[in-house]
């Protein structure tokens, strides 16, 4: 009869482990940049741009105009060509963009040629043409964007 020998328990619990370090380590080089790949776009920073809206020359004087301009949003991998509203206006001689988002409750204003106001139809808002709350529950004035002049067109900068 031969005597078969017990393996060593040790030994087998060393190789064990080493056959999962071996897996862990192969799994961790596999997953890093997939994970990199997936998460890139949600860690990048965004940052604005300046948008063309208006031929300048045209918004000199007059009441506040309605002007639309495009965009392109890149949230994530979802890139978008977007389309906003913004108002022009002057204050104090000076070129002033305005949002016409209500700071209130976030409805869209429309300006009254009757009462010279931007007015919010939701909750009552009442806005004068530079922008600065004059009646109603919004907290705050219309947000002004960041405005330049360009080779003869107004641009602002959105973020």
């Amino acid at each position: 009869m031969i005597l078969m020998k017990e393996p060593d328990p040790s030994r087998r619990r060393f190789l064990v482990r080493i056959v999962i370090a071996i897996n862990a380590l192969v799994a961790a080089l596999v997953a890093t940049p997939a994970v990199g790949y997936l998460l890139s776009p949600l860690l990048k920073r965004r940052s604005g741009q300046w948008v063309v809206i208006d031929q300048a020359s045209a918004t000199v004087g007059g009441p506040p105009r309605r002007v639309m301009y495009r965009y392109r949003d890149e949230r994530g991998y979802d890139v978008q060509e977007m389309s906003r509203a913004a108002f022009v206006t002057q204050d104090n001689n000076e070129l002033v963009v305005l949002s016409p988002v209500c700071t209130h409750m976030g409805c869209n204003v429309g300006f009254n040629d009757a009462t010279n106001l931007f007015e919010c139809p939701c909750h009552g808002g009442k806005y004068d043409t530079s922008g600065r709350v004059v009646d109603g529950p919004p907290p705050e004035p219309l947000r002004r964007f960041k405005t330049r002049l360009r080779d003869g067109n107004l641009e602002i900068y959105i973020t």
